[in-house]
């Protein structure tokens, strides 16, 4: 009886010790992946931005002066290829998690 008794004391202090583990580290990776996002939202709005505005840019442009567009256009080019490096970057951080 005695046995029994410490082992079933035993495997409760196992089985707090591990749901407690895991509500600790379940914040810590929804703190981390919060962070990560803000992060990536926050690195992405210039890059989007100037795409947005480059590409506008690019299409009045083109109405007028095909030497413009071309500026224009490869600006827009580059704040795309810029973004999609950043979201790249961020996607393998959050994946690591």
């Amino acid at each position: 009886m005695r046995f029994r008794f410490a082992r079933q004391r035993r495997e409760l202090l196992q089985s707090i010790q591990l749901t407690l583990s895991e509500r600790v580290s379940g914040k810590t990776v929804e703190e981390q992946l919060a962070q990560l996002f803000r992060e990536t939202s926050a690195r992405l709005r210039v890059p989007a931005g100037v795409a947005a505005a480059g590409g506008i840019a690019a299409v009045i442009a083109a109405m007028t002066s095909a030497a413009v567009a071309d500026v224009t256009g490869v600006l827009a080019a580059s704040a795309a290829i810029i973004g999609t490096i950043v979201a790249l970057s961020q996607r393998r951080k959050i994946l690591r998690i």
